[in-house]
């Protein structure tokens, strides 16, 4: 699965507000705020440059924005800034680098938290471990309540699941993604393909 798949459901959940985010505020300066080498940008105006950069695709350059801005940022907005630091290098492909910013917000007490753990999980996947992606998505899935992880988690779920052979396991997640995110994108896609199973010839009426 390409990274921008994976990456579209954990993008809005994350709640980026702005299809374009403001540029930093740079009083004097001129030109797009990448090409203003080694102006002084405030902590707020690097994660903002970061958001633009993650908008355009650029997930690398947004990386290292977010990275800059979470190393002076208030330490009850680092875990925020860590947590777009790892979906921006899971956009870039790099697993390794997205898995260790999503663990290091799975270890605070951020609000992110049961996100960066959808994070992990879609890391292992990028990385070519199903095995350990299952476990994580299984683990995440476990907990009562999701929040903005839902649709994805069970989505992801119900799909690895079903590769496995756990129809029984697959067929639960599914019927939890209805009942608990029926207006999201994931549940619209279950609504379908059951459409399209019951057409097949010899379905059941």
């Amino acid at each position: 699965m390409r990274p921008a798949a994976l990456l579209a459901a954990a993008l809005a959940a994350a709640s980026l507000t702005a299809a374009a985010p403001r540029a930093p505020r740079v009083p004097g300066a001129a030109g797009r705020p990448e090409d203003r080498a080694r102006v002084a940008l405030s902590p707020q105006d690097e994660f903002d440059l970061g958001l633009r950069h993650y908008a355009r695709g650029e997930y690398r350059q947004a990386a290292d924005a977010f990275a800059r801005a979470g190393a002076r940022l208030e330490l009850d907005r680092k875990p925020d800034a860590r947590y777009w630091t790892g979906l921006a290098w899971l956009g870039a492909g790099d697993a390794v680098q997205a898995r260790s910013a999503f663990e290091d917000v799975m270890a605070t007490s951020s609000s992110r938290r049961a996100l960066a753990r959808l994070g992990l999980a879609q890391s292992w996947e990028l990385a070519g471990r199903a095995d350990r992606a299952f476990a994580t998505y299984a683990a995440l899935s476990a907990e009562p309540t999701l929040g903005e992880a839902t649709g994805t988690t069970l989505s992801r779920y119900a799909a690895l699941a079903a590769a496995r052979g756990e129809e029984d396991v697959a067929r639960r997640a599914r019927e939890r993604l209805l009942r608990e995110a029926p207006n999201s994108m994931e549940a619209a896609s279950v609504r379908l393909e059951a459409v399209r199973r019951a057409a097949l010839p010899g379905a059941p009426p």
